[in-house]
């Protein structure tokens, strides 16, 4: 079995122009910041969540969530802890190994 694991420089880019954007978001509201990370977390898990990946792709998903965190944080001078909400990062969940999309593109599930 062929195993795809996500390289380490390329999750490193990769969370390094997040913080950046979370830093630039810093100040929009928090649903609409949950929101934008909701969609570049699930686009991720989509393109990376194969058999065999789970690990990286769970810790992309952590660092992301404390990325956003560190970010809230900064937007006041008192060290209150935002409300983040629960359901704005999706968890990590693994793609049916052997299937690819186009070929169940007609099946319903």
């Amino acid at each position: 079995m062929l195993k795809r694991i996500t390289e380490a420089k390329r999750l490193r880019a990769k969370l390094h122009k997040l913080k950046g954007e979370c830093r630039r978001r810093m100040h929009l509201p928090i649903p609409e910041q949950g929101l934008w990370l909701g969609q570049v977390v699930r686009g991720h898990l989509n393109y990376y969540a194969v058999p065999g990946n789970i690990e990286a792709v769970s810790a992309f998903r952590d660092q992301a969530t404390r990325h956003w965190y560190n970010a809230l944080r900064r937007r006041s001078q008192n060290s209150k802890s935002p409300e983040l909400g629960a359901d704005a990062c999706p968890r990590a969940t693994m793609a049916p190994a052997g299937r690819d999309q186009a070929s169940m593109a007609g099946r319903a599930i």
